[in-house]
């Protein structure tokens, strides 16, 4: 791509993906992240997301991290294989989102209170991309999988409890 260059090992690509089908369909996404990581070499990305840690007895299931996670890696991993890694972003400091950061990404949030609110707007306001993944129901949450799901789930129901993101307007 003009004077640059960027390595795609096919050879590589193929031992991953046994199938010929899922070669070709995944030849086409890694194309394009090469692509992306041309035209943007110093993009940043940033992900507000809250890490929450499992039960001690879903740790020792294996289960779930002994760490607190927000179950992203593969996303991050995605994200690092094509840009730089991506920042963690803290909207409950205050303060804005920094200017390394030119794609946002909000990952399921619950209780935004409107200063957090007005810096995810103002990161639009900036050009910065933003992409809000939002659930309205929480079913299965990992802090309260033992206590709340887990038996819901052996009697045949799902319980489901309403978030409030506080993004309604």
């Amino acid at each position: 791509y003009g004077d640059q260059e960027q390595t795609l090992n096919l050879l590589n690509l193929g031992q991953d993906v046994v199938q010929e089908a899922e070669f070709l369909r995944r030849l086409p996404y890694e194309i394009a992240q090469k692509l992306v990581k041309l035209q943007n070499p110093d993009a940043g990305v940033g992900i507000v997301s809250e890490k929450k840690l499992a039960p001690p007895q879903l740790q020792q299931s294996g289960m779930f991290p002994k760490e607190a996670s927000d179950s992203l890696a593969s996303l991050r991993n995605g994200i690092e294989a094509s840009l730089t890694a991506p920042k963690d972003v803290d909207l409950s400091t205050g303060g804005p989102v920094g200017d390394d950061v030119d794609a946002l990404i909000v990952y399921r949030p619950e209780s935004l209170d409107e200063r957090e609110v007005f810096e995810i707007d103002q990161a639009l306001m900036k050009g910065k991309n933003v992409a809000i993944m939002l659930d309205n129901y929480a079913t299965i949450e990992v802090d309260r999988f033992m206590s709340d799901s887990q038996p819901q789930l052996q009697q045949g129901r799902l319980k489901v409890r309403p978030i409030e993101h506080g993004l309604g307007d």
